[in-house]
């Protein structure tokens, strides 16, 4: 879908006078499928912004994967559509256009960003919220046989359909199957595998990232439970070379292995890094109200906790920030296998049926909110 806006021959992005807005028309691009830019369409469908406020939503395609239903949708307890939502539904709904491209270069001295299909926008905000559409952590690529025996989970997009075709081989053989990965999201997919392909070993490997993925809830004790529970093998170790049938850990040993899925997130994609913000590696320098230090103009939010997207709103209209706070003080609900989820709320860890309940009524909110 192309833009009806200029693009690289285009002027620079509108400045606006201090206390109002400006006459001119301003843009505001919001860069990801992540949870709190889905929670933001949300809102600008029942609280749209001033006319003088374009919004323009880029993300890598139509049909949006509602990514805390991964482990529901792997353990095979949701149908694929249930998980999915239209972008262009949700683009609508919210008076914005939708764009379906991804990023290539940011240039945040001209405010410019430049997707795969060439095309350039400009902006006056920028807010970056990727979710699970970013690739697999770059570190991961060089290890010997990981592109041609690893299946990465993110992407999202080219996950569904390879984990498709791993459940098809199981119904005709008992796969060896390995999780990589140190986070909420590996853990819960561990456990989402082992209900789906009870027949079928499973080892969680717990080998770090340096990505932006959600860290693990507080207090592992009830992780440990749930896993173990479930007969799934949980190492400390670091994968170092794949092969068809096996995977090399950094202590020496070989794991039996006929699939790898690899739940390692980039730290920040290369058009990220270049593109002049300043960084903490492995992420990009924010305040408190989730912008760059060096460019208050961008935003860069993380998914976890309470998707807040407040800030996104007020900047494009003028109005006052808000401090964000710290995603520890959030009730966060994971995936804890069949009938089970595990909570997480300022340290403190509680595993059980009702926080599956809770967690089932949270999700099935927010669709209906995205709907």
């Amino acid at each position: 879908m192309k833009p009806d806006f200029p693009s690289s021959s285009a002027p620079g992005p509108a400045t606006s006078p201090p206390g109002g807005i400006s006459s001119a028309p301003r843009q505001l691009v919001l860069l990801g499928a992540g949870q709190a830019h889905l929670e933001l369409l949300a809102r600008l469908s029942k609280q749209p912004l001033p006319p003088g406020v374009r919004v323009v939503w880029i993300a890598p395609q139509s049909q949006v994967f509602f990514a805390p239903r991964v482990p529901d949708w792997v353990s095979g307890r949701y149908r694929l559509d249930a998980c999915m939502l239209s972008g262009d539904a949700l683009a609508q709904r919210a008076g914005t256009r939708a764009i379906y491209s991804s990023p290539v270069a940011l240039d945040v001295r001209h405010q410019r960003l430049r997707t795969a299909d060439g095309v350039e926008y400009p902006y006056d905000w920028l807010s970056v919220n990727l979710g699970a559409d970013t690739p697999p952590d770059a570190a991961w690529a060089q290890i010997p046989g990981a592109a041609q025996f690893g299946t990465p989970v993110y992407p999202l997009e080219s996950f569904l359909p390879a984990w498709t075709a791993l459940c098809a081989r199981a119904q005709h053989q008992s796969l060896r199957i390995a999780v990589i990965g140190n986070t909420t999201a590996a853990r819960e997919l561990a456990l989402a595998v082992r209900v789906r392909l009870p027949k079928c070993p499973v080892t969680l490997v717990l080998q770090a990232s340096a990505g932006n993925a959600t860290p693990p809830l507080p207090d592992d004790t009830h992780w440990q439970t749930a896993l173990k529970s479930k007969g799934i093998t949980v190492l400390h170790d670091t994968v170092v070379a794949l092969t068809e049938h096996d995977l090399a850990l950094g202590c020496g040993a070989h794991l039996a292995c006929d699939a790898a899925l690899v739940a390692l997130q980039s730290a920040m994609p290369p058009w990220l890094a270049n593109s002049g913000l300043h960084v903490d590696a492995p992420q990009v320098r924010t305040d408190d109200y989730l912008r760059s230090q060096s460019h208050p103009r961008v935003f860069v939010i993380k998914d976890g906790g309470a998707p807040e997207a407040y800030n996104v709103i007020a900047a494009a209209t003028d109005s006052r920030l808000r401090i964000q706070p710290p995603a520890l003080h959030a009730l966060r609900l994971a995936y804890g296998g069949a009938q089970r989820a595990i909570a997480g709320w300022r340290g403190l860890s509680r595993a059980g049926y009702l926080w599956h309940w809770l967690r089932e009524w949270r999700l099935h909110r927010a669709m209906a909110r995205y709907r």
